[in-house]
């Protein structure tokens, strides 16, 4: 008997017509789509339909009728899928939080009330109401998905984080590799100018010794080396590192002696006796001429010309010998520069120094020429005394002066021509 209860209650139980809903919703779904298409003629009603949909809620409002068309045509095919409350209901959320991202991102398309509300959020603070709607949007996908709610905003902010790492990874790598190659490159940098340094020096060596072959060896190996330096590798900078320092060495030390090679040529610069001989010849030319004859005068004035010219020629060569003393002591730590450089005023010296002594030797004749003028002098002077009212004696007295004053030490060496025409005074006054 409970049995048939059971069977009877079931008979009598009311059933839901799905073709008849389904008929319904897909009909409401397709009018309410043509109303809001502007292309379709609908009349009146369209454009109210579409001012209350499109032009209030703009571009998302075309999404309205798609839940009721699609629920329409399943329930139209007698198909009930499970859980369709939730997915129509996720698409309305999806649909609002869509609607929020178009209110920042593009106002004219989200209709009059997102304009309204864009209005009223300016600034930074609207730009802020895009990540609630963005996230408004992942619910209702993740609702429509049966997904767990935020799984799409944590499975985002993770990927992000993970690619931050990566990229933060990447960057401290690449910045690694780039101060490496930097540290390397400044490496290569420094023994090529290590390099350069030495091949400059043979350069200036090689000049100075033009005939030595182990100079000019040298200079082709290191030249091969820096060559090698275009295309060098770790490994092969070590090398040539170590090359460099080799090339160093060896330079610095064939520089070192040869500068002691030439410290022997330093000392032996100079004019021989020179101090002694200023001396005694500043002695010569410490007593004046005696008289007050106009010729007397006039050769008192050669005289003091000698005096400085002595004066003249001690100080070329006491500077010469400073410039040669301060040269010795430079020798001690000299580069291959400094060892040209002190090549080439120890030449400029030697020049030097033989201009002085020639100029010594030519000084010293006149001196001695100055002490027979000085007998001239005395035999002019005596002549005066006895014969000065005469005419002639005081032609020959103002000739000589006039000679004297012009030309100077030049008129030394005619001595012996005035002497003749003094005797030739002489004799005719007596």
């Amino acid at each position: 008997m409970a049995r048939n209860r059971t069977k009877s209650r079931s008979r009598t139980r009311p059933t839901v017509d799905l073709e008849a809903i389904g008929l319904v919703l897909l009909a409401a779904g397709l009018a309410f789509a043509g109303l809001i298409v502007p292309a379709l003629p609908t009349g009146q009603l369209g454009v109210t339909v579409q001012e209350a949909t499109t032009g209030r809620m703009g571009i998302l409002a075309y999404g309205l009728p798609l839940p009721f068309a699609v629920l329409g045509g399943l329930f139209l095919l007698r198909r009930s899928p499970p859980g369709w409350p939730r997915v129509a209901f996720g698409y309305l959320v999806a649909l609002v939080g869509l609607w929020g991202v178009l209110v920042v991102a593009w106002p004219a398309a989200s209709g009059a009330w997102g304009e309204a509300a864009r209005a009223g959020l300016a600034g930074p603070l609207g730009a802020a109401v895009a990540v609630p709607a963005v996230i408004v949007a992942t619910l209702g996908v993740e609702a429509m998905l049966a997904w767990r709610p935020f799984r799409i905003v944590t499975t985002v902010l993770a990927a992000l984080v993970r690619g931050i790492g990566r990229t933060w990874r990447a960057a401290r790598a690449a910045r690694r590799r780039l101060k490496r190659r930097a540290e390397f490159q400044a490496d290569v940098a420094r023994v090529r100018g290590r390099l350069k340094s030495v091949a400059h020096d043979l350069a200036a060596l090689e000049a100075l010794y033009p005939g030595s072959g182990e100079l000019t060896r040298w200079r082709e190996q290191v030249a091969r080396s820096r060559t090698q330096l275009r295309k060098v590798d770790e490994a092969g900078l070590d090398d040539a590192a170590h090359d460099a320092s080799t090339w160093r060495a060896a330079v610095d030390a064939f520089t070192a002696a040869r500068a002691e090679e030439l410290v022997p040529h330093l000392r032996a610069e100079g004019v021989r006796d020179f101090g002694p001989w200023a001396e005694a010849r500043r002695g010569d030319l410490g007593d004046g001429v005696e008289g007050a004859s106009r010729a007397a005068r006039a050769l008192d004035g050669v005289r003091k010309a000698l005096l400085l010219d002595l004066t003249a020629l001690e100080t070329r060569y006491q500077k010469a010998t400073r410039e040669r003393d301060r040269a010795e002591g430079a020798l001690r730590e000299v580069d291959a520069d400094g060892l040209a450089a002190a090549s080439r005023a120890h030449a400029a010296r030697r020049s030097a120094y033989q201009e002085i002594a020639a100029a010594a030797e030519a000084l010293d004749e006149d001196v001695g020429r100055l002490e027979a003028w000085r007998d001239w002098n005395g035999a002019l002077l005596r002549l005066l005394d006895a014969y000065g009212d005469q005419e002639e004696v005081q032609e020959l007295d103002g000739a000589a002066a006039g000679d004297l004053r012009k030309q100077g030490r030049a008129v030394l060496a005619k001595e012996s021509a005035w002497r003749e025409a003094l005797r030739a005074v002489e004799g005719r006054a007596e």
